[in-house]
């Protein structure tokens, strides 16, 4: 005789058809399409004519606006990337270890961390334009703050307006942008196991030790995560340079180059899109770069 059948008390997953799954997705692609591709697709065809942005003739150029752009720019091309290389090194890795080092700060259990939290993360909310104008004040070479502490010690400084001015730009981009970072840092710090660190205090292992060799490794893909936005956002950051220097002292780097080269010298639109096509190439090789850097560092 033959046992009778159990049902099972497991939930199956209802069976879906390929065709309805297809037309879920219709929706993101459209969005997609509409804001990334389509206008990537019309700024590669407006950088192969003349198109001025007014409503004359429009000619197929072919390549000549690319050809142009080492012409009009190409004494001043090497010196922006030299440039934004010198901002990158300022501040991709100083912003991650003041982020990461806030995080394990506020991830202590002490009173008021949550109000340091909210106090560290708060430039990131503020507008660029508010930041740019308040560190301007502070940075004035005469009435500012850190002049006046410069006074009190016989010395005295331009900022903004002196050979270190990248410096001093790196600085303001360090203070209103490691809170972003410190947030995610302190996501990640919240997923790791406390047990772990238990068992390696009940090894022996310092407080060195456990960071080195628990902590660090655990945090590498969020480490990668947040590098890869710093690195991204430092090589496209102009605004700061736009409201403090705009470009002089040695800050102009090749996005505040682009922004220059658009706004100020007024060239055609498709020179303008040819630039950005420019812009993209090195930002992509940047981050092909790194992505090939991080793979080679994976902790396993």
């Amino acid at each position: 005789m033959t046992s009778p059948i159990r049902k099972s008390k497991q939930k199956t997953i209802a069976y879906v058809s390929p065709r309805i799954a297809m037309l879920a997705v219709v929706p993101a692609l459209l969005i997609i399409t509409m804001l990334s591709i389509f206008p990537a697709l019309v700024n590669v065809a407006m950088s192969m004519t003349n198109y001025d942005g007014a409503f004359s003739r429009i000619e197929f150029v072919f390549l000549e606006n690319y050809v142009n752009f080492f012409k009009i720019y190409g004494n001043y091309t090497i010196p922006s990337l030299l440039t934004t290389f010198k901002y990158m090194a300022l501040v991709v890795i100083p912003i991650q270890v003041l982020a990461f080092g806030a995080a394990l700060l506020v991830n202590q259990k002490v009173r008021g961390r949550n109000f340091f939290r909210s106090l560290f993360f708060l430039p990131t909310i503020l507008g660029i334009a508010v930041v740019s104008t308040s560190w301007k004040l502070m940075f004035d070479p005469i009435d500012g703050p850190f002049a006046k502490l410069l006074e009190r010690f016989g010395e005295s400084s331009a900022f903004l307006g002196s050979e270190s001015a990248l410096v001093y730009v790196s600085i303001i981009a360090l203070w209103a942008g490691f809170g972003y970072s410190m947030v995610i840092y302190v996501a990640g710090l919240a997923g790791i196991d406390r047990e772990l660190y238990e068992a390696a205090e009940i090894d022996g292992a310092n407080k060195w030790q456990i960071f080195k060799s628990l902590t660090l490794p655990l945090m590498w893909p969020v480490i990668t995560i947040c590098l890869w936005i710093s690195l991204n956002g430092t090589i496209h950051m102009a605004d700061y340079i736009i409201f403090t220097t705009k470009g002089q002292f040695g800050t102009k780097t090749f996005a505040y180059y682009i922004y220059e080269s658009v706004i100020e010298n007024q060239v055609s639109q498709g020179q303008s899109a040819a630039t950005s096509i420019y812009f993209t190439i090195f930002v992509t090789v940047i981050m092909l770069l790194f992505n090939r850097f991080v793979k080679s560092k994976e902790v396993y």
